[in-house]
């Protein structure tokens, strides 16, 4: 049913796809500044951040690196199975890409405890500056890793109730193989999470030899 406040569905699908490119452009501008900021003091303290990635679990990193690649692949499905008018297919598609956000949210969880037990946790910076302890550089470095990956972390569960909502209107057959658009841009959303995480993964995980 298309609410009262549009002509036709058409001109309701175009407003929502708009919405969801400015939520995404808007989010992206965000990244990028984090990004920028990233590569300045990367550029200033080369041996710091090097020091500090050497503390990143790799294999953690490229687990869920899969596990997203893999929930993008899992939500496409799910957009392609509901044109196709298989809603059960559809369904069990968002199912599996909300337990992949899940499983990526885990082991984040675990990479976390690991480094609050090893007294790396967001509030180093300011520790390291009144204990003099780790290298305030190298401090630095963990503050934006904490910074930009909770703030990716918190985007992970943003994405995960989309899908539970749009999975809750699959099910009512008000998201169908005539009207997917709500679905579709889900899934754009879930791809943009992702495309950030495949930035966020060489920045903190595979570069420590780079100058």
């Amino acid at each position: 049913m298309t609410a009262a406040h549009f002509e036709d569905a058409k001109q309701e699908a175009d407003a929502a796809e708009l919405g969801v490119w400015l939520l995404v452009v808007s989010e992206l501008l965000l990244f990028a500044g984090l990004f920028a900021i990233y590569v300045y003091t990367r550029a200033a303290y080369p041996d710091a951040f090097a020091a500090g990635i050497h503390h990143m679990s790799r294999a953690l990193g490229t687990t869920n690196t899969f596990v997203l690649l893999t929930s993008s692949l899992s939500a496409a499905l799910a957009g392609a199975a509901m044109k196709a008018n298989r809603r059960g297919l559809a369904l069990a598609c968002i199912g599996f890409t909300l337990l992949c956000g899940l499983a990526f949210l885990g082991i984040k969880s675990i990479e976390y405890r690991g480094h609050l037990h090893e007294g790396m946790g967001p509030t180093m910076f300011a520790a390291a500056a009144e204990a003099g302890g780790m290298p305030r550089a190298t401090a630095l470095f963990f503050s934006l890793y904490w910074l930009m990956t909770g703030l990716h972390a918190a985007h992970v569960v943003g994405g995960m109730g989309g899908f539970l909502w749009a999975a809750h209107r699959v099910h009512r057959r008000t998201i169908t193989a005539e009207r997917p658009h709500p679905l579709e841009l889900v899934t754009v959303y879930w791809h943009f999470v992702d495309l950030v995480w495949i930035f966020l993964w060489p920045a903190f995980y595979l570069t420590a030899t780079i100058r």
